[in-house]
């Protein structure tokens, strides 16, 4: 159960439980055959006894630097987010790697969550201007196995800006485009994009950490990490929980939450995708395999430290490490 656990890096015993079927016979590849005993108990124990064996994953609590955008009231608030039953409604949101102090440049992740499944992207920028993260955000779109219909953004200038607005929404009514929906959350109120708040916390700072990255020759390398390692594997191979009704009992609420699935597998499952879409994504989900991208994901995190210690002490990046490079032409419709 260990090396089952370090594999899914460390989740709960719901998921473990869930991902479990799907990741044994890879992880048998790599770690080695389990007794035909052993695997019968790791296909059939509970998620309550899956957490009684192991200790819950204790993350810490980041802070908090969002800035109000300039023209905000412009921009509708969001009053119906949690009653989205298709893809392509979109939460982002930044999240500073600046090791808790704002002084100077440093690297920052644009996070971006569709509501529906929860298929989440992230990419590394730059600084918190708003041409930096356009790029980012337009890497995203390309990248996405569906098209976008809404994005909705706190009151950061940094995701919530006149650049934004106009390519979701003037450029395209002026192409004769259908236009995205831009909207925004209630100021100060968190909750009201819970869903990326929360991948910030589960998948940036899990995997990123809050180490500050001043650096600006490291975001191509962050970047292949996210893109090419890290979003692979949380999207097709971590399953996650949606929340599927609230009870008000007297003066508590009590959540019910759906069974962990992968993005994957509700993108799969929903009617709304086209078969092209389907089949595009199937190809891209029988191309990989979660014990590889885990054996990746932790080579390519030294390799993150190894350079920022490099670049700490004036020595340079080392030679031929990966790289990913968000577009800079304008997308092509």
């Amino acid at each position: 159960m260990r090396v089952a656990w370090k594999r899914l890096r460390y989740a709960c015993g719901r998921t473990v439980h869930s991902a479990m079927p799907y990741w044994i016979d890879d992880i048998e590849r790599v770690d080695g055959a389990f007794s035909a005993e052993v695997k019968r108990k790791l296909l059939k124990i509970s998620p309550a006894t899956i957490d009684r064996i192991l200790r819950p994953w204790k993350a810490q609590s980041g802070k908090s630097f969002t800035r109000p955008g300039g023209f905000r009231e412009q921009i509708p608030i969001q009053g119906n987010i949690w009653d989205i039953k298709l893809p392509g409604y979109m939460e982002a949101d930044t999240a500073v790697m600046c090791g808790g102090s704002m002084r100077g440049e440093f690297v920052n992740t644009l996070t971006m969550v569709d509501i529906f499944s929860l298929w989440t992207e992230t990419r590394a920028v730059f600084g918190r201007g708003s041409n930096a993260v356009f790029d980012g955000v337009r890497d995203i779109e390309h990248t996405l196995p569906f098209a976008v219909l809404g994005y909705d953004a706190d009151n950061g200038g940094e995701v919530l800006n006149r650049h934004l607005y106009d390519y979701f929404y003037t450029d395209r009514i002026s192409k004769g485009r259908a236009p995205v929906s831009v909207t925004r959350s209630r100021a100060y109120m968190k909750n009201d994009n819970a869903h990326v708040e929360q991948r910030n916390d589960s998948l940036v700072r899990k995997f990123l950490g809050y180490e500050r990255l001043e650096f600006r020759e490291l975001v191509p390398l962050i970047n292949y990490y996210y893109a090419k390692i890290v979003c692979p594997l949380v999207n097709h191979y971590i399953p996650s929980f949606k929340l599927a009704d609230k009870i008000r009992v007297k003066s508590h609420t009590r959540r019910i939450y759906k069974a962990p699935v992968t993005p994957y597998q509700r993108l799969m499952e929903s009617s709304y995708l086209s078969e092209t879409q389907k089949l595009r994504l199937k190809l891209r989900h029988d191309s990989l395999r979660p014990v590889e991208l885990t054996q990746m994901e932790f080579k390519t995190r030294k390799l993150i430290d190894d350079c920022v210690r490099r670049l700490k002490a004036a020595q340079g990046l080392p030679r031929n490490i990966p790289t990913y490079h968000l577009h800079q032409a304008l997308i092509q419709y």
